[in-house]
């Protein structure tokens, strides 16, 4: 399993592209939730979590960490 959280929307599509076929992601346990601060009362805008299956392939732990540096 791989979870990424904390990412804003426009993050999304990205991430999932730099991923490709090495992670078959769960789009039901997809997340997209609206973060307040407390303390201020004000929005920390929209952020998404997404959850993910590692797919058999080759060298797939090389390749999903230099996606994650990119």
């Amino acid at each position: 399993w791989l979870v990424l959280s904390g990412l804003r929307p426009e993050q999304v599509e990205v991430i999932k592209k730099k991923y490709g076929k090495n992670v078959q992601w769960e789009e039901g346990l997809e997340r997209v939730e609206e973060v307040r601060n407390p303390t201020f009362g004000t929005g920390a805008g929209l952020w998404v979590r997404l959850v993910g299956r590692r797919v058999h392939a080759e060298r797939w732990v090389e390749m999903l960490s230099e996606a994650a540096v990119s």
